[in-house]
């Protein structure tokens, strides 16, 4: 009988919001906390990279709200987080 990764309940129980998310070390800081247990905001200004990452992740049984917004606009941040 093998022993679960502790690594994939690290975050269970958590949120985590990650800018900068369609691309690059955001894509793949949202995988890894998603594969850790933690429930992913992605956030970033290309909804298309985001729709394919909030799909990855839930293919992979995580869960991920793609949220598209600029974060150099107060406005945007203020309705990702509502």
């Amino acid at each position: 009988m093998s022993t679960p990764d502790p690594r994939a309940t690290r975050f269970a129980s958590r949120v985590a919001i990650v800018t900068g998310a369609a691309n690059g070390i955001g894509r793949g800081t949202a995988l890894l906390l998603a594969r850790e247990g933690a429930q992913v905001v992605a956030v970033d200004v290309d909804a298309d990279a985001l729709g394919r990452l909030a799909r990855e992740i839930a293919e992979a049984g995580g869960v991920c709200v793609p949220a598209a917004a600029d974060v150099l606009r107060a406005d945007e941040v203020e309705r990702m987080v509502e």
